[in-house]
C-alpha cells in the first residue's frame, strides 16, 4: 500500500493516489481485500478510510456464518424474531428489560449486578455496563498456624489456610510407641493387639501382631491388619500385601475405597475415610487419622483427644500408669496369637562392654541427625535404640530407631544428609531386593 499515515488523524498522504496498485479518485471508493468492511477514498490529495459497522444478528451463534466478499456475517437457515418488551432491547439472542445495562465478557453477557469468578482469587461484577474486578489478597507466607494446625493449599481455593493436623501414631523397633497425643513409651508384648480403632462408630480398626523373633524379652511388629467396613488389608514382612485374602503387588487401587502405593522406602495405604497407614516392611509403622476422629479412638495409640496424660486408658476404661498393664489390656486373638506363653519384663541393661558397644552403635543419632535436633529431641530415640540392641537378633536393630527419627524429621520439614550411607543401614526395599536375589551355589568338590 503506497501511502503513509498523517500525524494525529485517520488520513493518509497519497503517493500518486494509488492503493495496492489501484487508482484512487475523488468519486471512487476502493476496498482492501484483507478487510472487506474497510473503504477508502482520495479527497484533496489525502486518503480517508472508514469502516462499516455490522448489525447485531438475532440468531443462535451456530447459525451465524461469513459471506465471501461481504463485510458482515449473516444468519443462515430459518430465522424468527423475538419481540422485546416495550422499552426493552434485544442484544444478541437475549431480551433485556428497560432500565438495566449489561456487560459482555469473552462472548458471554452478564446482567447488571451479576458477579462471576475469574480463577480462585479474582471476582468480577457488572455495574451499569462496566466490569469491575477485585483480587483477593492472601496472608503473608510466614504466618504461623496455631498448635495442632498446619498450612494447606487446597485445589480451587485462592489462599492457603490453617487446618487441623491429622493425628499421627508411630511404632518402631522393639516396639516403641508415640501415641496420637505424643506420649512416648515402650511395650515388648509378643501377641496380637489393637493398635488403633474407631471406638464410637466402628468405622475402622488396625491390629498388629508382634513377634518375639526367638528372644526372651523382646518383640517386633510382624504384621499389620487394616479393616475398613468389609475391606481387609494385610501388610507383612518384606512388603507382602493381601487384600481380602488375595496377594497383590503395589501399586494397587480399589476404586473409591483404598490405594496402596510405594514410597521411597515404604508402603502407603490410603483409605477413603482418610485413615492412612505407612509400613516399611520390617518394624516401622505409622498411622494417621483425620481431625474428625478426635476423641473417638482407642488402642495402643491412645484416644487422640490432644491430652497425653490419659493415653494409658485400658480397654475397660481404667487409667493406669504402667505401660505393660496398659498394653496387655489391648491384647486380642487369645493366647494362640502370642509368640511367648507369658508377658515378661523388659531386658535389663548390664553395665558391661556390651552396653558401651550398643551406645556406640546408637551414637549417630547425636551426630548424623544433628540438623533435626532443634525441632525433635533425639533422647527418646537414643534410649529406644540402646534398648533394642540389648537382645538384638539381627545386629541391625539400631537402624529401626534411625529410620523412625529420620521419618519424623522429614515430616517436620527437616532436610537430612544421606543417613543410610553414613550409618550402613539399608532401606527395607533394598534389603528385600537383596534377599530376593538367587544365591550362587558353591562349586562342586574336586575329585582326586
Amino acid at each position: 500500500m503506497l501511502f503513509r499515515r498523517a500525524a494525529a488523524s485517520n488520513d493518509y498522504q497519497c503517493a500518486g493516489c494509488r492503493i495496492n496498485g489501484q487508482l484512487v479518485t475523488d468519486n471512487r471508493d476502493v476496498g482492501i481485500p484483507e478487510d472487506p468492511c474497510l473503504k477508502c477514498r482520495c479527497k484533496g490529495g489525502r486518503i480517508t478510510c472508514s469502516k462499516q459497522a455490522c448489525p447485531v444478528l438475532h440468531c443462535p451463534q451456530t447459525s451465524i456464518t461469513p459471506v465471501p466478499g461481504e463485510c458482515c456475517k449473516q444468519c443462515i437457515g430459518s430465522r424468527f424474531l423475538i419481540e422485546p418488551p416495550k422499552g426493552g432491547c434485544l442484544l444478541g439472542f437475549q431480551v433485556h428489560p428497560a432500565g438495566k445495562t449489561t456487560c459482555t465478557v469473552s462472548g458471554r453477557t452478564y446482567e447488571d449486578g451479576e458477579s462471576w469468578e475469574l480463577g480462585p482469587c479474582k471476582t468480577c461484577v457488572c455495574q451499569r455496563g462496566q466490569v469491575r474486578c477485585a483480587m483477593q489478597m492472601c496472608p503473608q507466607k510466614n504466618v504461623a498456624c496455631p498448635t495442632n494446625y498446619r498450612m494447606v493449599q487446597r485445589p480451587g481455593e485462592c489462599c492457603p489456610r490453617c487446618v487441623e493436623s491429622d493425628g499421627v501414631c508411630t511404632v518402631f523397633g522393639d516396639p516403641h510407641y508415640r501415641t496420637f497425643d505424643g506420649k512416648f513409651y515402650s511395650f515388648q508384648g509378643a501377641c496380637k493387639y489393637q493398635l488403633a480403632a474407631d471406638c464410637v462408630d466402628r468405622s475402622f480398626s488396625i491390629r498388629v501382631t508382634n513377634d518375639a523373633r526367638g528372644t526372651k524379652t523382646s518383640s517386633w511388629t510382624k504384621t499389620v491388619c487394616i479393616k475398613v467396613g468389609d475391606l481387609k488389608i494385610n501388610l507383612g514382612q518384606k512388603m507382602r500385601v493381601k487384600v481380602n485374602g488375595r496377594k497383590v503387588t503395589a501399586p494397587y487401587e480399589l476404586e473409591g475405597r483404598a490405594t496402596i502405593n510405594k514410597t521411597e522406602d515404604s508402603l502407603l495405604v490410603e483409605t477413603y475415610i482418610g485413615v492412612k497407614v505407612l509400613w516399611n516392611g520390617n518394624s516401622l509403622l505409622e498411622v494417621s487419622a483425620p481431625a474428625s476422629y478426635k476423641g473417638r479412638l482407642c488402642g495402643l495409640c491412645g484416644n487422640f483427644n490432644l491430652a497425653a496424660r490419659d493415653d494409658f486408658t485400658t480397654r475397660r476404661g481404667r487409667l493406669v500408669m504402667d505401660a505393660d498393664k496398659f498394653g496387655t489390656s489391648w491384647r486380642v486373638g487369645g493366647k494362640k496369637a502370642c509368640a511367648r506363653p507369658d508377658e515378661q519384663l523388659q531386658c535389663q541393661h548390664q553395665a558391661s562392654h556390651k552396653s558401651i558397644e550398643n551406645l556406640q552403635r546408637c551414637g549417630p543419632l547425636q551426630t548424623v541427625f544433628s540438623a533435626c535436633h532443634r525441632k525433635l529431641s533425639f533422647m527418646n530415640y537414643l534410649q529406644s535404640c540402646i534398648l533394642d540392641m540389648c537382645e538384638c537378633p539381627t545386629r541391625r536393630c539400631h537402624c529401626e530407631s534411625f529410620a523412625a527419627y529420620a521419618h519424623e524429621c522429614k515430616r517436620l520439614g527437616v532436610q537430612l544428609p544421606d543417613w543410610r550411607a553414613s550409618t550402613g543401614c539399608p532401606s527395607a526395599w533394598t534389603e528385600h531386593k537383596r534377599q530376593a536375589l538367587p544365591r550362587s551355589r558353591p562349586p562342586p568338590p574336586r575329585l582326586h
